[in-house]
């Protein structure tokens, strides 16, 4: 049994050997016939890549067979096994399974175990493994088998949905597979319909053998003396019942009060015929057969629970220790196995959920994929129960997210850098260890285009469905780029199918289109002109059907996928578009309308990001200019800096003296690097290597007086990146190890490791890669902090504000800070904290987001008969809009009219007309409702001085496409002026103000599924983190919020949302 290391022909031994010997009869009698179809099965031509199904009944001698072949295998056959064996509670299962065929396959093939491995990544790790044997085999002129004992005693295999069998696992095709088992049960549901085990024709009924007949009579004897015998042989009787086997001499001795001395004796004696010895460090024990298990049980009757009471006292003495370096193998094993197994679900709750026992485990055995089996096995009998414990299903979520985010260090692009220097193994092993879906959704993709172009096909389809699968999950209010990412990947690898699938799953008409225009740059990329023609004619059907509608990405994607196939006359319509008066980019007249006539509407606001998309977009596609004048919309400076450097960019593959050209309007030096950097590596892998010389020179120069920050960053990333694609290695690797990886510039060292692959250093590459992932690790950054403002909601709607502040103050980001202190504002004010709201309230760095909390205070304030401190805390606001609007509401609600003074004030050191205007006419409509004519009149009068108009026509506001339409001429009622101001526009707001610090509409991931929302909820608790649900979860059962905050009090300083 893998005794050949296949790639030295050396002989070698696994430890699993030993496990096997334990099981084999020391001779087999009476199976000769059955030895020699094995034999035929394993070395006739015909058979290669096939199935053999040996079934029986309990008893037979299957395993006799089974592991006296593996032991003893036909010449040239090399066999690796694995016995499940349910009287070990850790050797029962699709991971046992997993861990002891990766060992023996490692062994046979002299390779090592890759670190990082997860229980999903272990399994592609398996399956390749295994074809790598088959191959190696082949061709060395030897047959390779898989040989399987024991499907149906499979723990794995619960009836829940979500379970995941060792039958499913076995390879399809490639390999010869031995399995062996009873007739019943039913494969399990997991099984693919396609897959060789439903194949009638594989099945070999195997007699009865009568040697194992006669054993079964002696085993079953002796269990009946040992029922009767002395108080220590029940005892080891009742023990290893009640453990379901995997019990060390030690822990025997502590289990029955007695010496480790006196539990040996009786193993070596008549006594210990009923139990079998196996390896291990200490070795353990278990009874002979696995069907002793079930007789023992029905002799011992109610003994039983007696002894399983007296094993989880046992259990419980190392957990008040805290689970000491000593504690005996079986509880860091088999213990939940068994707990799982019996149905006792509170008692494997606590101890599943144990930090201190997490901690022992990862120490022992260098991972954490034991444990979150033991979690997942919990959450599966939960959700078996006709309304699951949500309240227990929250507190496993904590532990498992935690769990999780202990790898979410790793980048997006890692994987596939090392795919590109052709370490696939360790790719997929990062791969899976990833516990972040958006970054794993995206790690995946880009993972799956190099495994194809390594000639990995089935591989790389394997991680397109996983792909696939996060896609179907994601909740596309946040966007469809999963979905466009698949599409894009499937499209590369020429799966067309799954780029159908993936496109047409997109359910926003706008984003369809986006998608479609990618795919026909992708198309051209591979030289397929008639199919980015098609997905061209795609993108623009799309966009009609958005109408007037569409937003300005999608229509500058598609003018870009337009020039890309030479359609300049449509591309430059579309393009010339974006800037029109009919264009989202600019004011929108139907905007004015709508709001008007009070009618609802969307908000067409176009974001600095999407504007910088498309400007991106058309640059790439030659449309320079429209792609400068949309940059030159974008409001902040760093970001319309940004655009510019990605259109230089682009510009660049096309035309790099319009790119020098472009580059060097930059004024600042930092901006001026960065540009001419970008041209430099352009230039270089465009034919240019002289301009590339002269720019990389220019930069370099400056590179000392560059100030700390992105773009920095980003100049030393593409000089690097330059002198590695001129040859300059040395000096690349230098900038890596100097500058990049001690700023922690992971993306920049991955895009030099990515320019030697190009020049083919793929050991230098390599290596590079190497200290890139070490300087990763302590570079990681935590959960996605805004998906947690919705845990600090909760927090504050608990009133639970003390936590609530600490988790914000551990934020890294003002923006998100700044949220969370609203939020807390909001909730101390609610609850009558009104002296601590207003503190909180100070704290709030964007004043964008103390508009909302300081209302609700000032709305407390004023209900409570304090009318100047809610005055006093108007005058506090920091924007303009602001403080006019406390004002104005105070002056209404209070009567105070004179406050309206003090708001025209306000208005009038407004420079901007619009806002100005607004201001002044929520003046006016305040005195009208307050009944003050003479304030009215004056502020009638006013506002007509300050548009500089008295007809009675509409007016342009500063030669803008803003109306203004008159007020009425003469005054007459204070009703007719509420009136006119009510039909005014509503100017958007001058400050950008958000309505509030909210968190998002839903959690990112979604179970989409026709199962009731209780269940559906349970299913989400089960794959989900918890704080993206954790609002609708207190909804419906408010006690998980003090579950949740206990056990974030048991992960302590292990938790990022449990900040010291």
């Amino acid at each position: 049994m893998g005794d050949v290391n296949l790639q030295t022909g050396v002989p070698v031994r696994t430890r699993y050997r030993f496990q096997v010997k334990q099981v084999a009869p020391p001779e087999l009698i009476g199976r000769e016939a059955e030895l020699a179809e094995l034999t035929t099965f394993c070395t006739d031509p015909s058979t290669a890549g096939s199935y053999l199904w040996l079934r029986a009944g309990p008893w037979a001698g299957k395993s006799a067979l089974m592991s006296w072949f593996v032991l003893h295998p036909p010449p040239g056959v090399q066999v690796v096994s694995f016995f499940v064996t349910a009287s070990l509670a850790d050797q029962s299962d699709r991971t046992a399974f997993i861990d002891n065929v990766l060992e023996q396959l490692l062994a046979m093939l002299g390779e090592d175990l890759p670190p990082l491995l997860t229980a999903a990544t272990r399994e592609s790790h398996l399956l390749g493994l295994l074809a790598q044997a088959a191959t190696l085999c082949q061709e060395r002129g030897e047959h390779f088998v898989l040989a399987v004992d024991g499907l149906d005693e499979d723990r794995g295999v619960d009836g829940s949905p979500d379970a995941h069998s060792i039958a499913a696992l076995l390879p399809r095709t490639g390999v010869r597979v031995i399995v062996a088992g009873r007739p019943d049960p039913d494969l399990p549901d997991d099984v693919p319909p396609d897959h060789p085990l439903y194949r009638s024709s594989i099945v070999r009924h195997l007699s009865t053998s009568p040697k194992a007949r006669a054993v079964r009579d002696v085993m079953i004897r002796e269990l009946k003396h040992l029922i009767r015998g002395t108080s220590t042989q029940q005892d080891l009787l009742g023990f290893m019942t009640a453990a379901a086997g995997g019990l060390a001499v030690r822990d025997l001795a502590e289990l029955a009060a007695t010496s480790d001395w006196h539990v040996e004796d009786e193993l070596r004696t008549t006594a210990g015929r009923s139990f079998s010895r196996r390896p291990g460090t200490p070795p353990v024990y278990v009874l002979a057969h696995d069907q002793l298990y079930s007789v023992a049980s029905e002799m011992l009757g109610p003994r039983l629970d007696h002894y399983r009471e007296r094993l989880h006292i046992w259990a419980d003495s190392y957990r008040v220790r805290q689970w000491p370096s000593d504690t005996p193998r079986y509880l860091v094993h088999g213990y939940a196995a068994t707990l799982t197994a019996i149905g006792d679900v509170p008692r494997a709750l606590e101890y599943v959920t144990d930090p201190r026992r997490h901690d022992l485990v990862s120490a022992s055995t260098g991972h954490d994929h034991i444990v979150l089996d033991e979690i997942k096995a919990v959450q599966r009998v939960l959700l078996r129960q006709q309304e699951p414990d949500l309240v227990a299903l929250a507190r496993l979520a904590v532990h498992r997210t935690s769990l999780y985010s202990r790898n979410d260090w790793i980048p997006a692009h890692l994987p596939s850098v090392w795919a590109m220097v052709g370490r696939l193994d360790h790719a997929e092993a990062l791969l899976n260890v990833i516990g972040d879906l958006v970054v794993r959704s995206r790690a995946l993709t880009a993972a799956a285009v190099e495994f194809h172009r390594a000639g990995e096909q089935q591989r790389a389809a394997r991680l397109l469905d996983e792909a696939e699968d996060l896609a179907k999950s994601f909740n596309q209010w946040w966007g469809s780029w999963p979905y466009a990412e698949l599409a894009e990947a499937a499209m590369r690898i020429k799966d067309y199918e799954r780029t159908r699938r993936a496109v047409d799953a997109i359910k926003h008409p706008e984003e369809r289109a986006e998608a479609c225009a990618s795919l026909a740059h992708v198309a051209l990329d591979d030289l397929e002109h008639d199919d980015a023609s098609n997905w061209y004619t795609e993108a623009e059907e799309t966009l009609k059907q958005v109408g007037g509608r569409a937003d300005v990405t999608a229509i500058a994607k598609v003018a870009a996928a337009a020039a890309s196939l030479g359609h300049s006359s449509r591309a430059t319509d579309l393009a010339d578009g974006i800037l029109t008066e009919d264009s989202p980019v600019a004011p929108d007249i139907a905007d004015i309308a709508d709001r008007f006539l009070d009618l609802p509407s969307v908000d067409r606001t176009v974001s600095d990001h999407d504007k910088a998309k498309a400007a991106n977009a058309l640059a790439g596609a030659g449309l320079s200019d429209v792609a400068r004048a949309v940059t030159a919309t974008i409001s902040d400076v760093d970001g319309q800096e940004y655009s510019l450097l990605d259109v230089t960019r682009a510009l660049a593959t096309l035309d790099l003296d319009k790119a020098e050209e472009l580059a060097r309007t930059a004024s600042d030096v930092k901006y001026l690097s960065a540009r001419l950097a970008a041209v430099a590596v352009a230039a270089g892998r465009n034919g240019d290597p002289s301009r590339a010389s002269r720019l990389v020179d220019e930069v370099d120069e400056t590179l000392e007086e560059l100030p700390q920050g992105q773009w920095r960053r980003f100049t030393i990333m593409a000089i690097a990146v330059a002198k590695a694609d001129a040859g300059a290695i040395e000096e690349a690797e230098s900038m890596v190890r100097s500058h990049m990886l001690p700023s922690e510039d992971i993306t920049g060292a991955l895009s030099v490791a990515v320019a030697l692959v190009r020049r083919h250093e793929i050991e230098r590459a390599s290596h590079l890669v190497t200290l890139t992932e070490d300087a990763a690790r302590p570079a990681s950054t935590s959960i996605d902090e805004r998906r947690l403002l919705r845990w600090v909601q909760v927090m504050a709607d608990f009133a639970e504000f003390d936590r609530a502040e600490r988790l914000v103050r551990s934020f890294s980001t003002e923006e998100v800070r700044s949220a969370g202190s609203s939020i807390i504002t909001e909730g101390l004010a609610v609850n009558g904290a009104i002296d601590r709201a207003e503190q909180t309230l100070h704290t709030i760095a964007d004043p964008r987001l103390q508009r909302r909390p300081r209302l609700e205070l000032i709305r407390i304030l004023l209900a409570q008969a304090q009318d100047n401190r809610a005055t006093q805390l108007a005058r506090t606001a920091e924007t303009s809009n602001d403080r006019a609007a406390a004002l104005t509401f105070i002056a209404t609600t209070a009567r105070k009219a004179d406050l309206l003074d003090e708001v025209v004030g306000v208005a009038d050191n407004i420079a901007e007309l619009e806002a100005r205007i607004k201001i002044l006419l929520s003046a006016l409509r305040a005195a009208a409702d307050l009944g003050d004519r003479p304030r009215v009149t004056a502020l009638w009068h006013h506002i007509r001085t300050v548009v500089g108009h008295t007809g009675r026509r509409p007016v342009r506001i500063d030669g803008s496409r803003r109306l203004f339409m008159p007020l009425p001429d003469p005054l007459r009622t204070l009703t007719e002026i509420a009136e006119s101001v009510d039909r005014e526009p509503r100017f958007p707001n001058y400050d950008n103000t958000p309505a509030g610090p909210v968190a998002g509409p839903g959690a990112l991931w979604l179970q989409e599924n026709s199962l009731p929302e209780h269940k559906k909820l349970a299913h989400n608790l089960a794959t989900h983190d918890w704080f993206d649900l954790v609002d609708e979860l207190v909804e419906v059962e408010p006690d998980a919020f003090r579950a949740i905050l206990l056990e974030l009090d048991r992960l302590g300083g292990r938790d990022a949302l449990h900040p010291s």
